[in-house]
């Protein structure tokens, strides 16, 4: 289940490795085993170095946390992979490059949703899966298009240059502070769906949304 949504990238999450190796097949995290890294689904494999970077989004309604990874990462920051020096979990986190922080302020048109993984571990753990850029300064080395702009800024009821949520997607009020749950979905095998966002959680009864087309 996916869904296209409208926002402003607010921040990055620094607390958690940006960076890591992922099997060649299926991208997952390797795993440490006897004879180096290994993939529990493809064995070994030749690491690939994998970004993986938590951002805080908003529109005018609520934010949330989402999880952009692999060559969709480094086209949103310019940032290359290949470039990174392989670090297991374990090692001190290294600090993020300073390119990545010119996203920070610049509006996107997403569309996320929970991947398989999260799906079978019934995780709201929402990922991009597309991206369009629509107004700031994308960082230097950056692919992104304007393609979607002069559609996204002309759909009714947006004023000036205020971040909305587009159709099918539905979102809580966060009058309540900036721990407000962004998106409420069925999940498997839960009545409830619980998002934590900073410093506050909140727990709301699931709804139905309507999917994108």
């Amino acid at each position: 289940m996916k869904f296209r949504v409208r926002t402003v990238i607010k921040n990055i999450d620094t607390s958690v490795h940006w960076c890591y190796a992922a099997c060649g097949v299926c991208k997952q995290a390797l795993s440490d085993g006897f004879d180096g890294l290994f993939c529990p689904r493809h064995q070994i494999q030749t690491p690939e170095n994998t970004l993986k970077m938590p951002l805080v989004v908003r529109d005018h309604t609520a934010r949330m946390k989402v999880m952009i990874f692999g060559e969709l990462a480094e086209k949103m920051t310019g940032i290359k992979a290949g470039n990174v020096p392989m670090l297991k979990n374990e090692e001190p986190i290294m600090k993020l490059p300073d390119q990545a922080f010119d996203i920070l302020g610049n509006e996107y048109s997403m569309v996320v949703g929970l991947s398989q993984q999260a799906q079978e571990k019934e995780e709201l753990n929402y990922k991009i899966f597309d991206f369009t850029f629509l107004q700031g300064t994308p960082p230097a080395g950056a692919e992104n298009t304007r393609k979607a702009q002069s559609q996204a800024t002309s759909k009714p009821g947006v004023q000036g240059d205020e971040p909305h949520l587009e159709e099918g997607v539905q979102q809580v009020d966060d009058s309540l502070g900036e721990g407000v749950e962004f998106l409420a979905l069925r999940t498997p095998k839960k009545k409830t769906s619980t998002c934590d966002l900073g410093t506050s959680q909140l727990s709301q009864t699931s709804k139905t949304v309507t999917p994108e087309k």
